[in-house]
């Protein structure tokens, strides 16, 4: 079953304020992503594909073409705020710089509990944490090591693996990730 479509996807910039500048930024994207596949998106500096994985993630509406996921076109059949709330639930992205994804002020649990609370579990609960250890082991990362720090007492590598934890901890159908490996 095919999970997200991509068709005929364009993004135009401008800049400017006297003399209007275009600039393509996505020229004409067309792919499919079925359930359990695993694809790549592969390209050089600047050829687009972040500004791809944030119209997918209608973060950035698209000048022209369609996305749809499970069939449903995500601009134009997503209408409520609720419809969009469900999206964002499925769909899922770890992005090159995570640091920036984080509050601050927020420990690496606090981070973690947040997923585990949209999925109405109980963070203290075993079940909460059973799974809370299990997604870090899963990245390679040791709970004792990390639970109870800041994101900024953590080396670049492992707050992406943090991001990779709390995406793995909310099931979704499809993640994003831009540049996964970028700091490790």
């Amino acid at each position: 079953m095919v999970l997200l479509e991509v068709k005929n996807l364009t993004k135009v910039f401008e800049s400017g304020f006297v003399r209007k500048r275009h600039i393509v930024a996505v020229d004409n994207v067309s792919l499919s992503i079925r359930e359990g596949e695993i694809v790549s998106l592969v390209g050089e500096s600047g050829s687009g594909k972040t500004t791809t994985a944030r119209m997918i993630l209608r973060l950035l509406p698209p000048t022209s073409g369609n996305i749809y996921f499970g069939g449903k076109d995500i601009w134009k059949d997503l209408r409520s705020s609720k419809d969009v709330v469900d999206y964002w639930r499925k769909v899922h992205a770890v992005f090159q710089d995570p640091y920036s994804s984080y509050n601050p002020f927020y420990t690496i649990d606090r981070i973690l509990n947040q997923a585990l609370k949209l999925m109405n579990i109980d963070p203290k609960s075993p079940e909460g944490e059973k799974l809370m250890n299990e997604a870090l082991t899963y990245v390679g990362l040791q709970p004792n090591e990390v639970l109870g720090k800041y994101p900024h007492q953590l080396s670049g590598g492992q707050r992406q693996r943090i991001m990779i934890a709390r995406c793995w901890l909310l099931r979704p159908k499809l993640i994003l990730a831009d540049e996964p490996v970028s700091m490790v």
